[in-house]
């Protein structure tokens, strides 16, 4: 079984008391190089990857989410 990888993908969300803006410094800024600098990081996870939403989906509304995560 060592040859079977998952993938595991976080759509989220500013908690209420973050701006959208403060959320995504915080998220790429902090949260990602925390997450890849954790001791084992390359023993369980592949690769770390952030998608930011940059604009409104195709019919304007906006989206549910700030980002997702893989």
């Amino acid at each position: 079984m060592s040859g079977i990888r998952y993938k595991k993908i976080a759509f989220l969300a500013p908690r209420a008391d973050l701006t959208r803006e403060a959320f995504l410094d915080y998220w790429e800024r902090v949260h990602g190089p925390t997450v890849a600098a954790a001791p084992d990081y390359g023993r369980w996870r592949h690769r770390y990857v952030q998608n930011h939403v940059v604009a409104p989906g195709p019919f304007g509304a906006p989206p549910a989410f700030a980002g997702m995560a893989m």
